[in-house]
């Protein structure tokens, strides 16, 4: 499969043009940590520990990212003027260390070591030696629950090794914890994939990113003991891989949980930044400037909720923050605010502005990806629209079908950015949805009701018929409760999806926009077509001739915002075809 990905990737450097840097990438990364920790300074309390804004309490494992993010800062020339705060909101975090629990010791090691690594020069010699002896005083085995590490595939074992390993580099405690951190990271070796993606439980595209990202700091720390080969090259065939989830308007997937939230395109960069100096240094110029191009256009995907508008937003979508619509319990706007800015100023110091960048492909389009085992994903798009299915949705975060489709320029929540679930994992401002809902066939009959929204464990084929820049044609199949054929044709202007589904009472569902929690959107139905405006731009859905459309009066949450529920009805029961077409206004 990877050879797949780099045969992709040599097609995409032949027609790609190679771009001047100029320095901007750097600072929009340090713009946004700056913004953040501007904001983010008012949270920290005399102790040093950071106060959520929202809950006014403190989340299991922020406190290390306020200093972590900040020392970042400071070392690469802003906000000297917080060393202070910094130091005393470092000083707590490394006294609660020795005796926490794993929950925080996993996140909390990486954070102190590159926190002092990036102050070290501003520190009294009687400030470090005391947090080196406050350091000595920890058994890592007990610390991190090594037996639990190693006993299971989970990213927090990656975090525990790596921060264990940048301790030890950085000097900061005299422990030889080498056999702990080479132990975790051979039990997690076998979590990876062909293509260089991490299995956490459940396989959430979230935590494929933040492992990558962690073997960056690792790698990047020095790390060079008995698994750096192996790490080496998932990081390199994950990085590749990932350019092909990229959508067209530069975002993360969708996926699980912890998602759409803008550190995801923070971890995606980092990645991105040091494959594309590692592939400048090997004189592989035009690749290096192909992934540069990517970290450019994800950190710009996210500047509309984190640099332009009046207010930060640490996820996607404008609800009020006290509302924290479409976030994980655990996904506060201090926990996932500084992790954003902690991992965009890594990214900013990672940059090299000498490498020029080359169209990536989220931009020159012509691919179409499968990751069936495991994740469940097909993506695929032209030059200017992008297409995700998952085709095995998870339970309350994900349904099974057509969940995103992207156009460049368009805002990526206007058509779909994800689906519509019953009962979502995560908190919503309104009232939850009771069924799944992607861009799919139903069978609304009352005695014979079905959704393939709701399909779970169905064996699927995939069947790819042509992929060009400006054109993309696969089929899907589906065998579960009922057999689903998909034809999909993806042009630059326009999606046809065309089902091949037997049912008693034929109908589509389309997810139609109504807020993002301060925009609101403008609908019209004639006919078969419903027509759709929302924050200046415009699309149309077009149905089989001789179908009904109905809207519903209430709007469904998803992480983006609310979405209608648009039903479109096939009047002739007996056809076993039903097409929806989506077109871009001209």
């Amino acid at each position: 499969m990877i050879a797949k990905v780099e045969k992709m990737i040599e097609q995409c450097e032949e027609q790609t043009e190679k771009i001047p840097s100029d320095g901007s990438v750097r600072q929009m990364y340090l713009d946004i940590a700056e913004r953040i920790i501007r904001k983010a300074v008012k949270w920290i309390n005399s102790r040093g520990q950071t106060i959520d804004p929202v809950t006014r309490k403190q989340f299991t494992h922020a406190d290390s990212r306020f200093p972590v993010s900040a020392a970042q800062l400071i070392r690469q020339g802003r906000c000297a003027d917080l060393l202070d705060v910094t130091i005393r909101s470092l000083d707590y975090v490394i006294k609660e260390f020795p005796s926490c629990n794993p929950n925080k010791a996993y996140f909390y090691a990486r954070d102190i070591a590159l926190a002092f690594m990036c102050i070290k020069k501003f520190l009294s010699k009687s400030q470090i030696a005391e947090w080196k002896n406050v350091l000595s005083q920890y058994n890592a085995k007990a610390l991190y629950d090594f037996d639990g590490l190693t006993g299971r595939w989970c990213n927090v074992a990656i975090y525990g090794a790596v921060g264990e390993y940048m301790l030890i580099k950085c000097g900061l405690h005299s422990c030889d914890n080498m056999d702990f951190v080479e132990g975790v990271l051979k039990s997690q070796l076998s979590a990876f994939t062909p293509l260089g993606m991490y299995r956490d439980p459940n396989c959430p595209m979230t935590y494929d990113l933040a492992v990558r990202q962690n073997l960056v700091l690792l790698l990047n720390a020095g790390y060079d003991g008995k698994y750096e080969s192996q790490l080496r090259e998932m990081l390199r065939k994950g990085t590749l891989t990932q350019l092909f989830y990229q959508s067209v308007s530069g975002e993360m997937p969708f996926g699980g949980r912890s998602n759409q939230f803008h550190h995801t395109e923070a971890m995606f960069c980092c990645a991105c930044e040091y494959e594309a100096n590692r592939y400048y240094k090997q004189g592989s110029f035009r690749l290096a400037g192909i992934i540069k191009r990517a970290a450019r256009r994800a950190v710009e995907s996210t500047l509309r909720w984190q640099l332009k508008g009046r207010t930060y937003r640490h996820i996607k979508n404008m609800f009020p923050l006290k509302t924290m619509h479409g976030c994980d319990a655990y996904g506060g706007v201090s926990v996932y605010s500084l992790l954003a800015a902690n991992l965009f100023a890594l990214a900013a110091e990672l940059c090299n502005d000498k490498i020029a960048e080359c169209r990536c492909p989220s931009e020159t389009g012509g691919y179409f990806m499968e990751i069936l085992k495991d994740f469940h994903k097909i993506f695929a798009g032209t030059e200017n629209i992008s297409v995700e299915i998952d085709t095995d949705g998870q339970e309350g975060f994900d349904p099974t079908g057509l969940a995103r489709i992207h156009v460049k320029g368009y805002p990526t929540e206007m058509i779909l950015s994800n689906g519509i679930v019953a009962e979502p994992k995560y908190i919503v401002s309104s009232r939850a949805s009771r069924e799944n809902f992607a861009i799919g066939p139903v069978d609304i009959a009352k005695n014979s009701k079905w959704s393939l929204a709701d399909e779970h464990k169905a064996k699927i084929r995939v069947s790819r018929k042509t992929v060009n820049f400006d054109n993309v044609v696969f089929e899907v199949f589906y065998s579960g409760d009922r057999n689903v054929r998909q034809r999909y044709e993806i042009f630059n202007d326009s999606i046809v999806v065309t089902n091949y589904f037997k049912a008693n009472q034929p109908a589509i569902t389309f997810p139609i926009i109504a807020t993002d929690g301060l925009a609101h959107s403008k609908i019209s139905i004639c006919e078969r077509e419903c027509r759709i405006s929302y924050r200046n731009k415009k699309f149309t859905i077009v149905f089989d001739k001789g179908s009904k459309l109905k809207l519903s009066k209430s709007a469904l949450p998803n992480r983006n915002g609310l979405y209608h529920i648009l039903l479109a009805k096939n009047n002739d029961a007996s056809s076993k075809k039903f097409t929806c077409r989506f077109d871009i206004a001209k």
